[in-house]
């Protein structure tokens, strides 16, 4: 196998791996630079959109016959290409995959490991959120597939990957809205066809300051944000109103407080809360 790496400016990166994954080549990678900052409310990740990343690509074709696909795809010049032969194991141990504790697997691309099929959740992260590896992922996979949704439309705010849309889908959810400040249409869509669903509408939208509304009722409503984020969005668009389940995690164990007590003001219970290290995940019912 063998890895190409291209250095793009980040406001080029995503459409390039767009092009790249309409032609059909889907192992690909990069990271986002993003920088983290300790606040209140958690975390702050800033992302620096001057910088340049690094796109990696995979292939077993041979090279040059993949330089020329690249070169033709992302109209950029030879030099600007570096590749490199690699061990498929060196590829496949990118990510272990994750045993979780409801019985459930995330096994990622690459893997050479078999599971039962109806509880594995297959998954090729291909930016800097979704891994499966963050706790409040894994937290937030715990509630959700514990449960039946089938029937159920669901609500997934700052989706990432989808790996909570995915999840929800496996576990019967009749209709799925994912929405993302990020332009996540491509990975989603991946992950998707990866795990036989389809009943997924993806939506690009700033929740806090653009135009886009939610307008209609929901079963669940998952928001993996933040603390204060979560409340901006639960009170900007009136989503108490819209749910009588909510999935919240993104949180920072010293600044739940005002969540919690949002949701108890409007009725609702804490039916599970669960921690790793300082993230916090919470469900909440009415």
């Amino acid at each position: 196998m063998y890895e190409f790496s291209i250095t793009l400016p980040y406001t080029q990166v995503e459409e390039a791996a767009q092009r790249l994954y309409e032609a059909g080549i889907y192992n690909l990678y990069y990271e986002a630079p993003i920088e983290v900052k300790v606040t209140q409310n958690g975390y702050a990740f800033e992302t620096d959109t001057q910088q340049q990343v690094e796109l990696k690509v995979y292939g077993d074709e041979d090279p040059e016959q993949y330089l020329s696909i690249l070169l033709a795809l992302l109209s950029i010049r030879r030099e600007e290409i570096i590749y490199r032969m690699v061990e498929t194991q060196e590829w496949n141990q990118v990510f272990e995959d994750i045993e979780l504790k409801n019985g459930w697997v995330i096994r990622y691309a690459g893997s050479n490991k078999e599971y039962k099929p109806e509880t594995t959740l297959h998954l090729d992260p291909q930016g800097a959120f979704g891994t499966g590896i963050h706790g409040t992922t894994q937290a937030c996979l715990e509630v959700i597939l514990e449960r039946d949704f089938t029937k159920k439309r669901v609500l997934d705010l700052g989706t990432g990957s989808g790996i909570l849309s995915i999840a929800a889908l496996l576990k019967g959810a009749q209709e799925v809205i994912a929405v993302d400040l990020e332009p996540v249409e491509r990975e989603i869509l991946h992950h998707a066809n990866l795990n036989g669903v389809k009943q997924i509408q993806i939506v690009q939208a700033d929740l806090i300051d653009g135009s886009y509304r939610v307008q209609d009722w929901f079963d669940w409503i998952f928001i993996n944000i933040g603390g204060d984020e979560a409340k901006i969005i639960i009170d900007r668009h009136e989503l108490l109103e819209k749910s009588n389940h909510f999935l919240v995690s993104g949180l920072v164990e010293w600044h739940t407080e005002h969540v919690t007590a949002l949701f108890q003001n409007a009725g609702f219970s804490l039916q599970k809360r669960l921690q790793s290290d300082e993230w916090v995940t919470m469900y909440f019912s009415k």
